[in-house]
């Protein structure tokens, strides 16, 4: 089974830095990482 992550939380508390660092690290541990933003503003 593929895991399956998702980060919530309120606006301007850090979710992407948060992502870019993650994917970044399990990235170069070798593993293959998707990413999908969905904003549900505007």
């Amino acid at each position: 089974m593929i895991p399956v992550l998702s980060i919530v939380g309120s606006s301007d508390c850090g979710k992407t830095t948060l992502l870019e660092n993650l994917i970044r690290e399990l990235s170069g541990r070798g593993y293959k990482v998707g990413t999908i933003k969905h904003d549900v503003h505007g």
